[in-house]
């Protein structure tokens, strides 16, 4: 499973920018690779006990595509989420959308995974609202 999560990223990365947004803050990188995470604060959402999600972008810093994800996820209290992406949309370096697609793509994110440390972002973003 794990491997298909990344196989699909590969796949959106290899036709995907950066998207304006104000509220795009990085979460950081995935080791060895070049792509860099960032969660949209203004999207982000919590309902304290364990369901939240938002919106995701993961950005190539050597091809300036990007890819923006839509998520929701449950919290495992345990540092691991379980991770729904439900849609996507791959933009050039120019910001221009190349497409969008509706996904029902479902991922365990173990508690020190990249994934797992974007929806720990949305946790504190949220909390950050109030």
């Amino acid at each position: 499973m794990k491997k298909a999560f990344f196989v699909m990223l590969l796949l959106l990365m290899s036709t995907v920018s950066p998207c304006s947004a104000e509220s795009w803050q990085i979460v950081g990188n995935e080791l060895g690779t070049d792509r860099d995470y960032y969660v949209d604060s203004d999207s982000a959402w919590y309902d304290g006990l364990v369901n939240g999600g938002g919106l995701a972008k993961v950005m190539s810093k050597d091809t300036g595509y990007s890819v923006i994800l839509s998520l929701r996820f449950v919290d495992n209290k345990d540092g691991a989420f379980d991770v729904a992406i439900t849609s996507g949309s791959a933009y050039n370096p120019d910001g221009n959308l190349l497409y969008g697609t509706d996904m029902n793509f479902r991922h365990h994110a173990g508690a020190n995974s990249i994934l797992a440390k974007v929806c720990h972002a949305m946790v504190k973003s949220n909390e950050n609202k109030k």
